[in-house]
């Protein structure tokens, strides 16, 4: 039995394919939506790392609750007393100098906190991360990404060797001076402009605001020109946005 044409040809198939044209236009449609697609994808990344640096300010918070009750209400000083001279700050990411935690280094040492619960989320800040993990792992010195305040210089008057007892958790309170810490987040595709690289810390350009804990257990988060985040080199510019974010409680 001889077959017709049409029982050679299998149902439903075409065999014309795609035109230049055709393909073309296809190719415009994907190049469009992700033109449209990145930009949103990048901004939801940003913002996630946003909030979690939010939610791991929450946890640094917890730490310091249960540091206070531990240690009399003391807040962890930012410096050691040494035999000759002593580091004194107010504003530190330090949690280690000299071979010794300070600041919120204590508490990782008494087991509050984990070094990766003080380091940024960011891709951006992976190189200083690992800086970070390596000076507290043996180095002499070490960092955060999180800037905590200790205490206002010109409420310390007595500040010298024994000037860790003068700084508490309610002294703070009682003086106006809530904020604890704040992020100094970078995100990606913006080069971290710390200690190492021009001596300018951005916290969430992408986003353009910052984080903000509190004494008393709260995160807050403003906008970037509300609070300076800007350090050119000295502990004057560090104080003023030590005062600034205690003034947006």
């Amino acid at each position: 039995m001889t077959r017709t044409p049409m029982q050679n040809k299998k149902f439903g198939a075409d065999s014309r394919g795609f035109t230049l044209v055709e393909l073309l236009v296809v190719i415009g449609i994907i190049a469009l939506l992700l033109a449209i697609l990145l930009p949103v994808i990048s901004r939801v990344r940003t913002h996630a790392r946003f909030v979690h640096c939010k939610s791991q300010i929450h946890g640094i918070l917890q730490a310091h609750f249960q540091y206070s009750v531990e240690f009399k209400d003391l807040k962890p000083p930012l410096f050691q007393p040494r035999t000759a001279s002593v580091r004194i700050d107010w504003v530190s990411p330090d949690i280690k100098w000299n071979n010794q935690p300070v600041g919120q280094g204590l508490l990782i040492a008494q087991g509050y906190l984990t070094i990766e619960s003080l380091l940024c989320p960011s891709e951006a800040m992976e190189e200083d991360n690992q800086r970070d993990r390596d000076g507290w792992e043996g180095l002499a010195n070490s960092g955060s990404s999180y800037a905590y305040f200790w205490r206002d210089p010109d409420d310390a008057p007595d500040m010298g060797l024994g000037a860790a007892a003068g700084a508490t958790y309610n002294r703070a309170k009682q003086l106006g001076q809530k904020a604890l810490l704040m992020d100094l987040n970078m995100e990606a595709g913006h080069p971290y402009l710390g200690e190492y690289k021009g001596r300018a810390w951005i916290s969430h350009p992408a986003v353009k605001r910052l984080n903000v804990g509190y004494v008393d257990g709260s995160v807050k988060d403003f906008p970037l020109d509300e609070v300076k985040m800007f350090y050119p080199g000295g502990g004057f510019e560090e104080l003023e946005w030590f005062r600034a974010a205690h003034e947006r409680y």
